[in-house]
């Protein structure tokens, strides 16, 4: 990986990831840019670079090379792990490293996309803390354990909220988060106690 690959290498890495993301993760939900040129979007450079080097790690420095010569306007640090949240498998045998599976989503995307449709089907904030394990889903502490972020032993899996108040507390906009995980944290709708049930979502109380 001593020098640059070649911008028409690297458009024919594009192109033919862009065949095989439609035949493998398409059906997944993967996230590809709608790019006609990987120059014309920050992930599609990424992912042409990854693909043109497919099964060897790229170092995170490489990729910055690449983006100062193809696209000079972008921050010379260049995040490539940040592809995991479209659904792209990225991989690395150790930090600063990075790797494409192109024929699977990650393991997280997934996980996470389970999580949604769980979400979506649920009836009850006890279906919601089933999806996610009875787990905070920003610390990952089990319900009625310590939280782990403070190491506090407090109640854990309240009900929180990721949209705006107004919208109101539904299985579908709802997730389990430790009360103290984070300060400051988004709206707290109720709380529980060890033990005590879960009033009602549609409740808004």
């Amino acid at each position: 990986m001593a020098s640059l690959p070649s911008k028409s290498k690297l458009q024919a890495a594009w192109e033919d990831l862009k065949r095989i993301h439609k035949a493998h993760l398409d059906q997944y939900g993967v996230e590809i840019p709608p790019a006609g040129r990987y120059e014309e979007h920050q992930h599609a450079l990424w992912l042409a670079v990854l693909h043109h080097f497919r099964g060897e790690d790229v170092d995170k420095n490489f990729m910055s090379e690449v983006a100062a010569r193809d696209m000079p306007h972008l921050s010379p640090d260049q995040q490539v792990r940040h592809l995991k949240r479209k659904g792209w498998e990225i991989r690395g045998s150790k930090p600063g490293l990075h790797k494409l599976d192109p024929r699977m989503p990650s393991s997280e995307f997934l996980t996470a996309e389970r999580r949604k449709a769980a979400r979506l089907a649920a009836g009850s904030f006890e279906d919601v803390k089933a999806a996610f394990g009875n787990r905070c889903a920003t610390c990952g502490a089990k319900e009625g354990g310590a939280i782990r972020a403070t190491g506090m032993s407090r109640s854990c899996c309240s009900a929180d909220i990721k949209t705006p108040i107004r919208r109101g507390m539904t299985s579908a906009t709802s997730f389990p988060n430790a009360s103290s995980a984070t300060e400051p944290i988004a709206a707290i709708m109720f709380s529980m106690t060890r033990g005590a049930s879960a009033p009602s979502l549609e409740s808004g109380r």
